[in-house]
């Protein structure tokens, strides 16, 4: 899905689960937490630094769990949990930060 179309549907979400098994970052919830929806994921680096700012709901990736983190997605405290995260992308993973962590993390093994 692009363009408007994409923008429509990110519009029209409640939330974004992304219960993945590995995942290094994710455009896809990075773009959805960027546009202010409120995201369930499990474990990940992204979605941990997103957490640690009470801007995502994470858990382990089993069907409890996420049952449980639906609830809680979806639950009274969504619009709170999405402006934090929507706050720590604005914040922390502007494209200039991004390649700049990069590019220290690159020298670092030079």
């Amino acid at each position: 899905v692009y363009g408007r179309e994409k923008e429509a549907l990110l519009a029209a979400c409640s939330a974004f689960a992304y219960p993945s098994r590995w995942e290094g970052f994710g455009i896809a919830p990075a773009e959805a937490v960027a546009r202010g929806v409120p995201l369930l994921a499990t474990p990940y680096p992204f979605a941990r630094s997103l957490a640690e700012r009470d801007g995502a709901i994470v858990v382990p990736a089993d069907a409890g769990a996420l049952a449980d983190g639906l609830e809680r997605v979806l639950g009274p405290d969504a619009s709170v949990t999405a402006a934090a995260g929507r706050d720590t992308v604005i914040e922390h993973y502007r494209w200039p930060d991004v390649a700049r962590a990069w590019l220290t993390s690159a020298e670092a093994l030079l």
